[in-house]
């Protein structure tokens, strides 16, 4: 017996050290995701966003993180912004990052394209201002224009849709402020907060996040997601709620790994009708060029994206440009909004009893035709397009990062196992030498 435990207790630290090793690969290899459940500081967040889009509100978001910070925050800023696309609300986006406004610009346009959602109407970018933000946030308190007379496009703000009737802060149903660091959440709560009682929410860092519980406590903050497990948190609750399900297509949903089998789908010439209706709508981009039937499409050249798609096709590897990408997922959407998919087709579709329960309880009635077109194209492009209804990507991350985390405190248990029981041996030959001696 004690040989078997000096066996095991004197084990090669190499040897733990492929265990994590292993452990971590497989997380990685073979995606799968742990069970999601928000917080009460998540919940609240969903809340005041769910409340301030109920009455066609709007959101002002502070998105104050760059490329450095954005594994944390970026997924809780797609999260959020398509919720409240998806509910028709409305949203302004202002940055203290400067190094930052490339990554906002696109998720922007990643998450409007899904929804549907036109800037100036829907949505405004109004960009990083070189002034501190406590100033900002009092010019704002007392008249919004003053601190930002324009978008980044330059049209006044009194000009939009989406912000004509934003005077002061009190006309913001709600305010966000998406932060890497402790200053910036600080400056919100004692100005937006204390200064004009505005309701304020945070998404903040992992080592932020416990500097702040108190002041959520004391109802300052309402709402926080904290670190990538609050916006996991987030993404699961809006994946729960269908709205997932209620996105177009977009570029962002072409898996480039597989963009060139997609490509050769679509011009080979045996190909199958509804890769012939694609093909055609990429032609005109445009509805009406998918509701034709085949045989009536014109025979014209081909454009530019259709080029693109056979340059990749021939090359074997993704070559299409952003707008080749997004001329294909508007090509997409054209024929998600033709006929050009029959009810006999969708009623063949295995969705699984989970789906069908969201598409039953959470989808509109005058919704669920498209989401099922979606789904059937999804169904016969399973590895060249992203599913509506995946998980999001800091769920997608929980999963290996926590495995890690279990992985290295098994591995600590181990060897401080094995330091113990090595210096219990070592006492114990130490005075049974010592007896012998004496």
């Amino acid at each position: 017996m004690s040989r078997s435990l000096d066996s095991i207790f004197t084990i090669d630290r190499r040897i733990i050290f492929v265990f994590v090793f292993l452990i971590i690969l497989g997380s990685l290899l073979v995606p799968f995701s742990l069970t999601i459940r928000p917080t009460k500081h998540v919940e609240a967040a969903y809340a005041a966003v769910k409340a301030s889009t109920d009455k066609h509100g709007v959101v002002l978001m502070s998105w104050d993180f760059d490329p450095q910070s954005a594994p944390e925050l970026e997924p809780a800023a797609r999260a959020m912004l398509r919720h409240i696309f998806a509910r028709k609300g409305r949203v302004l986006i202002v940055t203290a990052a400067l190094s930052g406004i490339g990554l906002h610009q696109q998720i922007l346009s990643e998450c409007a394209q899904e929804f549907g959602a036109v800037e100036g109407v829907d949505y405004a970018y109004l960009g990083w201002k070189p002034v501190s933000t406590y100033m900002l946030i009092v010019n704002m308190g007392q008249n919004f224009a003053s601190a930002y007379p324009t978008d980044m496009r330059g049209v006044p703000v009194t000009e939009m849709p989406v912000s004509k009737d934003v005077l002061t802060l009190k006309d913001i149903d709600y305010i966000v402020d998406f932060a890497a660091n402790l200053g910036l959440p600080m400056t919100w709560i004692n100005y937006a907060n204390g200064m004009y009682d505005s309701r304020v929410g945070l998404v903040v860092t992992g080592v932020t996040a416990p500097d702040l519980y108190n002041f959520v406590a004391s109802k300052q903050v309402e709402g926080m997601l904290g670190g990538l497990v609050g916006s996991a948190q987030y993404e699961q609750m809006v994946k729960d709620e269908g709205i997932y399900l209620l996105r177009r297509f977009s570029a962002s949903d072409i898996v480039p790994q597989h963009a060139a089998r997609f490509c050769r789908e679509l011009i080979e010439k045996d190909r199958s009708p509804l890769a012939t209706r694609i093909w055609a709508a990429m032609g005109k981009n445009s509805p009406q060029a998918a509701s034709q039937p085949a045989a009536t499409q014109p025979t014209t050249r081909l454009s530019p994206s259709q080029e693109a798609i056979k340059k990749t096709a021939d090359a074997g590897f993704d070559q299409l440009e952003d707008t080749d990408k997004q001329a294909l997922a508007d090509a997409l959407n054209a024929v998600i909004q033709s006929d050009a998919i029959t009810p006999e087709q969708l009623a063949k579709l295995d969705l699984g009893s989970a789906l069908r329960k969201v598409l039953d309880e959470k989808v509109p009635a005058d919704k669920r035709t498209a989401v099922l077109r979606r789904l059937y194209i999804e169904s016969q492009f399973p590895r060249e397009l992203v599913k509506a209804q995946t998980d999001g990507q800091a769920v997608r991350w929980m999963t290996p990062q926590s495995l890690t985390h279990l992985a290295l405190i098994a591995a600590m248990l181990v060897g401080n196992a094995c330091y113990l029981w090595e210096r219990a041996r070592a006492k114990k030959a130490k005075a049974k030498t010592d007896k012998g001696v004496s």
